[in-house]
């Protein structure tokens, strides 16, 4: 009896059949593989580390380092309304350190007459903050195995979650 069984793709040709002693014959395997399917004796064996082209460049990176980051002022009128509101901040960090926000993912919105305040009240810090930049240290492995170090700074864009909430009358930002 034969029967074709489709699993993940692979199709299986699926024999039943019994040792026949007075002949002498070996049964025939229960499964085998279709031609041109993926299996142990065609895959080719990982690469060993030994085995790497060793002229390839090894590039490994740092993220930047808050130098100073003071956090947005809490806006007055929100304050006064005792307004809480949390938003997911997408900013870049640059070459230089410097910071420029990029977009305000709002996790807990405020309502939206006071939703300008606040993010008028992070585009006023998020200028203010500085870091040490992104460092992408770069080196090409030479033969003997040692290593010929490079560095450079590189942008980087990192998410920061904001948030503003009222505690005992007092705007609380963290």
């Amino acid at each position: 009896m034969k029967t074709f069984i489709f699993l993940s793709g692979i199709i299986l040709l699926h024999c039943h059949c019994a040792h026949d002693p007075v002949r002498g014959k070996e049964p025939v395997p229960d499964t085998k593989v279709m031609e041109g399917q993926v299996t142990a004796e065609n895959v080719p064996a990982p690469r060993r580390e030994a085995d790497r082209d060793r002229s390839r460049p090894i590039i490994m990176e740092a993220n930047p380092q808050v130098l100073h980051q003071p956090l947005p002022v809490y806006p007055p009128e929100a304050l006064e309304a005792q307004v809480s509101c949390e938003v997911k901040l997408l900013y870049h960090v640059e070459k230089d350190g410097s910071a420029t926000a990029v977009r305000f993912n709002w996790v807990m919105p405020p309502p939206d007459k006071y939703l300008k305040e606040f993010e008028a009240a992070i585009l006023v810090a998020v200028p203010e903050w500085r870091f040490k930049p992104a460092v992408r240290y770069i080196g090409i492995q030479m033969p003997d195995g040692s290593v010929e170090p490079g560095t450079r700074a590189v942008t980087r864009s990192q998410w920061i979650v904001i948030s503003f909430q009222v505690v005992e009358g007092r705007g609380v930002t963290e």
